[in-house]
């Protein structure tokens, strides 16, 4: 119809009757309203589309009307549309990005007394099995352009500096507040309008002003601290400076996190660098805010209660006592041992219960930092079943599927997509159903390594474990040279002149757990041989093995029963153990530590290590061996009967071989 040429004749108007008197008094009687109807303009027709949900035709308008260059007014009615756009399906994160970006720049700004639903917006944006970074960068800045930075919630802010690349994190940080200033600076009434409105006005602004000056320190605050919890220390400090030169003045948590882990590493010049930046903070302005929301980290420094370490849940009066003493003790200080808790899950589901595990739940996920070890548990007690998919399925319930093996993620996208995802979760047994949550949370190392466990347990032979396992250390040297991301903007990954970023997993999420999985698993089916490599990679990534890493390697000699193997890592654990001086001059100590830090000294042996060592010696009929093992235990540990009972059954085992040894020799 465009292309279509107007008539050139004038119509013939002689068919038509003459305008008499009764036609004049007609049209007078009748009012404009009556005789005619107004056309819908572009940005008219756009909103009705909007409000009555035809967002296929209201795209294909929006098009139109942005190709002809018309100006679209801003409405509240295209945040239906934004939200639209984040719910439906796309061919790729590209365009769900644009079709988003389309829309919510078109809401209104800070002056129209608007409130955007952003708790919405955010809860869609945190569902997702990965943080869609671009996506919430994006939302972010229109947010701060429209003048609404203020609203932008606690979770996505932290979400976004956790799993950013440190560059693109400080880049994007200095991108928000340049933005969201410089849309408080544009919405300030001048002088001659201040004259003319009353003083609410004034102190409307100046509270708007207060608000978002305090938003930023919380921002450079979460940004340094989430820094340090990845182990990006320098990056810390850059973000320390650039508050002070913003005239900032960042929570105390933010250079107390920076100090602590400048003194672990004994960085004396970044840790005199801090302090004078400390001292050099501004003053405290009006607009100072005392109180930082915590940002979920990894566990915390806790003490399980004694009483549930080494209970066995044997009968039906133990396991009440074990619900009485847990029950009291689902608190973030005396949390117990969630390997404990996973046993005792295990004795109770066995004789057909489950009520006094709901009351347990519900208990711990009243708190982030109780309902992370809640699930730990939980996740152990569906590995020690063999529930592969059950243990992922957990883990992506509570968190981000950041940092785990592409099987994992893979595995849990198709679940996700399933139609009837409900039913197949649903189950008989009350435990298998996820409450729902809030928000996801961080997960600890802990959690991580349970799900490369799971999936390293199906392989079952040597070369999925192979390919696993040069996974695993692609993922540890992506994530150690994350400084090395290329930097990038929304606009570009609309304009798809870079690659979708994805999700970057910290440096630290990565630690000894995920490399004791494939210890045991290469000790398992290859062979204590390529077990041995393994620890020699953890040496090479500057990771320490744990008494639980040498504790596997030691089994796997002894499964295979290389004697000499075994005294030589005895031997080398059982010498580590000297006693070290207590320095008290600072430089001297420094130095000390610094020796140690460089050693190779190894972990000393516990209980477990010489009853791991010893049974598999006993099964291997090697009594003789393992009865010189378990001299070795009590010389170096004074081990008393009766306060392990898995040590005090190998050692009834080897009385009943030294006993019978000595029957044949008489």
């Amino acid at each position: 119809m465009k292309r279509t040429a107007y008539p050139t004749d004038a119509p013939d108007t002689s068919m038509f009757e003459e305008m008499s008197a009764d036609y004049v008094a007609v049209k007078l009687r009748l009012s404009p309203a009556d005789t005619t109807q107004p056309a819908l303009s572009g940005c008219s027709l756009l909103e009705s589309l909007v409000r009555d949900g035809q967002y296929a035709d209201a795209d294909r308008i929006h098009a139109e009307l942005v190709e002809m260059g018309i100006a679209i007014e801003p409405s509240m009615v295209y945040e239906n549309a934004a939200i639209y756009a984040l719910t439906q399906e796309h061919r790729d994160p590209q365009e769900r990005l644009a079709a988003f970006t389309r829309w919510w720049s078109l809401i209104p700004n800070a002056e129209a007394s608007y409130e955007p639903p952003v708790r919405r917006i955010e809860a869609i944006l945190l569902q997702g099995l990965k943080p869609d970074l671009p996506l919430m960068t994006q939302y972010a800045l229109i947010c701060a352009r429209k003048g609404l930075a203020t609203w932008l919630g606690t979770r996505i802010m932290s979400v976004i500096f956790r799993y950013s690349a440190p560059a693109q994190t400080s880049s994007f940080l200095e991108t928000l507040c340049d933005t969201a200033l410089q849309a408080t600076w544009d919405c300030e009434l001048s002088q001659k309008q201040l004259w003319r409105r009353n003083w609410r006005d004034w102190n409307r602004r100046r509270s708007l002003e207060h608000r978002l000056l305090r938003r930023m320190d919380t921002w450079y605050t979460w940004a340094t601290i989430s820094f340090v919890t990845n182990g990006r220390i320098e990056d810390a400090i850059r973000v320390l400076q650039q508050a002070q030169r913003r005239g900032l003045r960042l929570s105390d948590k933010a250079y107390d996190a920076v100090m602590r882990q400048l003194e672990r590493s004994l960085d004396l010049e970044g840790l005199a660098l801090v302090k004078q930046l400390y001292q050099d903070r501004p003053p405290v302005h009006l607009y100072s805010m005392n109180a930082i929301p915590e940002i979920e980290s990894t566990f915390r420094q806790y003490k399980p209660p004694d009483e549930l370490t080494q209970t066995m849940f044997s009968d039906e009066k133990s396991l009440a006592k074990a619900l009485r003493i847990m029950r009291r003790n689902i608190i973030p200080s005396h949390f117990p041992l969630p390997s404990a808790l996973a046993r005792f899950m295990a004795e109770y589901r066995a004789r057909g219960r489950s009520i006094g595990l709901q009351i347990l739940r519900k208990k711990a996920y009243e708190k982030p930092a109780t309902m992370s070890m809640w699930v730990l548990a939980e996740m152990l007690y569906h590995t020690q079943r063999g529930e592969r998919n059950r243990v992922m399925e957990i883990y992506a319930h509570h968190f981000f599927t950041v940092g785990l093996p592409e099987y994992a993620e893979q595995n849990l996208w198709f679940l996700s997509e399933q139609k009837n995802r409900a039913q197949a979760l649903s189950s008989s047994d009350d435990l298998y159903l996820l409450p729902p949550v809030e928000a996801k949370t961080w997960p600890s190392t802990h959690h991580t390594a349970v799900v490369w466990k799971a999936v390293a347990a199906s392989a079952k032979r040597a070369e999925p474990l192979e390919l696993l396992y040069s996974e695993l250390l692609r993922k540890v040297t992506n994530a150690r040279a994350m400084n090395a991301a290329c930097h990038w903007s929304p606009e570009e990954v609309i304009a798809r002149s870079t690659e979708y970023p994805s999700a970057a997993a910290p440096a630290t999420l990565y630690d000894v757990g995920h490399f004791n999985v494939f210890v045991y698993e290469f000790a398992e089916h290859v062979g204590p041989a390529r077990a041995a490599k393994v620890v020699a990679d953890m040496y090479r990534y500057g990771i320490a093995p744990t008494v639980e890493t040498l504790t596997m390697l030691g089994s796997s000699f002894a499964r295979c029963a290389d004697v000499k193997k075994i005294y030589a890592l005895l031997d080398q654990m059982e010498n580590s153990t000297e006693q070290r001086p207590i320095i008290e001059d600072e430089s001297l100590a420094a130095r000390v530590a610094t020796q140690q830090r460089k050693s190779l000294a190894l972990p000393s042996p516990n209980i477990i290590t010489y009853t791991a060592i010893m049974r598999f010696l006993i099964n291997r009929k090697h009594g003789e061996i393992a009865l010189q093992i378990a001299r070795r235990m009590q010389q170096n540990l004074g081990y008393i009967p009766g306060t392990n009972p898995y040590t005090d059954e190998v050692l009834l085992q080897l009385a009943e071989y030294a006993f019978t040894t000595d029957r044949k020799e008489h």
